[in-house]
């Protein structure tokens, strides 16, 4: 018994470590998703570049649960990054986005946060959109990868 008291004592000690490390990482990725949609927001792209891998892959869902009915949407490489961002805001503006995160999941350096979004653009409006973020962490900072949005499909 004298010994188990020490063991429990460590493991706790190691799952509080870890939970407060899980909750700081949390934080990060929020706060790389709110700063993406801050830039196109307020017109500054250069916020939303800070937040971008070299590569960021988007779809859509056209729809559809039926992953067959999965779209690709866009791909910026990393000589778009810097671009992008700034074609987004010239065609798309005024965009506006308010957000609730759903789940944010961390495994190493590969995370994946889902949200529910309300917002417009000149092309569209949603409501309770849901949102699947993908990042990794590059030298220790969160970056967008990808992102998923089931409820738009591609212009014809």
């Amino acid at each position: 018994m004298q010994r188990a008291v020490p063991l429990f004592l460590s493991w706790l000690l190691c799952q509080l470590t870890f939970a407060s490390t899980g909750n700081q990482e949390e934080g990060k990725i929020r706060d790389v998703i709110k700063q993406y949609h801050e830039g196109l927001i307020n017109g500054k792209p250069e916020v939303t570049t800070q937040v971008l891998a070299n590569g960021l892959f988007m779809f859509n869902g056209n729809f559809s649960t039926d992953i067959k009915e999965w779209q690709p949407h866009l791909y910026v490489g990393p000589d778009d990054k810097e671009a992008w961002p700034k074609a987004f805001i010239r065609e798309a503006s005024p965009y506006k986005n308010e957000l609730e995160f759903l789940q944010v999941k961390v495994r190493g350096n590969a995370a994946l946060a889902i949200t529910s979004e309300s917002g417009s653009n000149r092309f569209r409006q949603w409501q309770h959109e849901q949102v699947v973020y993908m990042l990794v962490s590059e030298n220790g900072a969160w970056k967008m990868t990808g992102l998923f949005i089931k409820d738009i499909s591609n212009p014809e």
